[in-house]
């Protein structure tokens, strides 16, 4: 690339304490096969060695890389402080932790100047300590193929369009990458799925996200309500109604099922009684929905299976002795009264 011109691709990366990972990360960014990037480097004030590494990138290809540095402010700001530092005609943003195939890049331009889109969606593998232990590769011929991994990353993103539309990342503690997402599958003139998975996606247990999503539901009811009110509000095209209130439920499941495994019986039916009952005021089509026991098309099998199973138990009144099985949580006896109460 010539110093100062335009690259074709801006790649964010926001690093925090990444000293052990990012180097792999920047490395992979480097050895595209589309050598027309830059690469920008945000260190979202770690306190480890990251600034000595990301410095240390910097010297090895100072026409491609740019580091900035910021007090810790989360990885919403952060990516946010992307976007208006990137120069490139498109964008791409790369957690740290994980890493690209060398022709991502190239794939997903194509894509995208082939279909004049707005926002180029692929699949990902699921790295976990070192190992591939899924792979998730869309269709491009099902309507849920865009909402199939809602996350910013393994995406390319037309750096305009973001603009234009003012489509950022939201302050929430966490779920920042679905209301993104959704606002960007919802106003794109054009999304082109690509059935190719070349972003690997690494569980890092360690990191802010892994180590946040451990635990119970009480801590969390208000911040799922938040994200739940958020994603309530997205203006859906009426054509993919229907998509998008599955995929509203589903997010539902998703987050009960995952929080509510550590906490009480009666914590986890009161949640979902509460988020039901914010979607219901706000999008009761997607309640009416729950009738449903089929997810759309482009849905993964495990995940369709797995809400149709929770949906039957809603509709059979049986949540709750599912969640006296499924709940670990130690239970007060107010608890264990609250539970005989009947179900929802």
């Amino acid at each position: 690339m010539v110093p100062n011109a335009r690259p074709a691709v801006s790649v964010v990366v926001p690093v925090y304490d990444g000293e052990r990972h990012v180097a792999r990360c920047v490395e992979s960014v480097l050895g595209q096969t589309c050598q027309d990037l830059e690469l920008i480097l945000l260190d979202d004030g770690s306190t480890d060695g990251t600034a000595v590494v990301l410095r240390e990138c910097a010297l090895r290809d100072p026409d491609r890389v740019r580091v900035y540095s910021h007090p810790n402010m989360g990885v919403a700001r952060t990516r946010n402080r992307g976007i208006e530092l990137a120069r490139g005609e498109y964008l791409c943003f790369v957690d740290a932790d994980d890493w690209l195939d060398p022709d991502f890049l190239e794939v997903c331009l194509a894509a995208m100047e082939r279909d004049g889109a707005d926002v180029v969606v692929g699949g990902y593998r699921r790295v976990v300590d070192g190992r591939v232990s899924f792979t998730f590769v869309p269709d491009p011929r099902a309507p849920y193929a865009k909402y199939g991994a809602s996350t910013a990353c393994g995406k390319l993103h037309r750096t305009s369009f973001l603009v234009e539309e003012g489509i950022v990342f939201p302050g929430l503690v966490f779920g920042e990458d679905m209301v993104f997402t959704v606002e960007e599958n919802t106003r794109a003139g054009r999304v082109s799925v690509v059935p190719y998975a070349g972003y690997r996606y690494v569980v890092n247990r360690a990191s802010t996200s892994q180590t946040y999503m451990r635990g119970g539901l009480v801590a969390r009811e208000q911040e799922l309500a938040d994200l739940v009110t958020r994603l309530c509000e997205v203006d859906v095209p009426d054509g993919e109604a229907g998509v998008y209130d599955y995929f509203l439920m589903k997010t539902v499941v998703f987050f009960l099922l995952y929080f509510g495994r550590d906490d009480t019986p009666a914590v986890f039916r009161r949640t979902w009684r509460d988020l039901v009952g914010i979607v219901s005021r706000r999008r009761p089509a997607a309640v009416r929905a729950l009738l449903l026991l089929v997810g759309p098309r482009g849905e993964r099998p495990g995940v369709r299976v797995t809400v149709a199973a929770f949906v039957a138990l809603h509709r059979l009144h049986l949540l709750g002795p599912f969640a006296r099985l499924f709940c670990r949580g130690a239970r007060s006896r107010s608890e264990q009264t609250e539970d005989r109460a009947p179900t929802t």
